[in-house]
């Protein structure tokens, strides 16, 4: 394994708190110039279509089903990297 200028934790920190900073951006002003900046090749999301609660579950289990898979593709391939 090569030697990181931080050590995992930190690193998973880093992340962490760079997710906690764009949502807070998102949140308190989605029109932010930097966010523009880095966005601006996508189109923004706007939701205007009230969605069934039957609809709402199953989209979230959608999205914590595409969740858990990221996590464990990067759980793995940090596992293979460590051995």
């Amino acid at each position: 394994m090569e030697n990181l200028f931080w050590s995992y934790e930190t690193q998973v920190d880093v992340v962490f708190v760079c997710c906690i900073i764009h949502n807070h951006i998102m949140g308190v002003d989605p029109n932010d110039f930097l966010m523009e900046e880095i966005c601006s090749k996508s189109k923004p999301i706007r939701r205007t279509i009230n969605l069934s609660q039957r609809e709402e579950r199953e989209e979230n289990r959608g999205w914590i089903t595409k969740r858990e898979m990221i996590a464990s593709t990067i759980w793995n391939d940090y596992n293979t990297q460590r051995n």
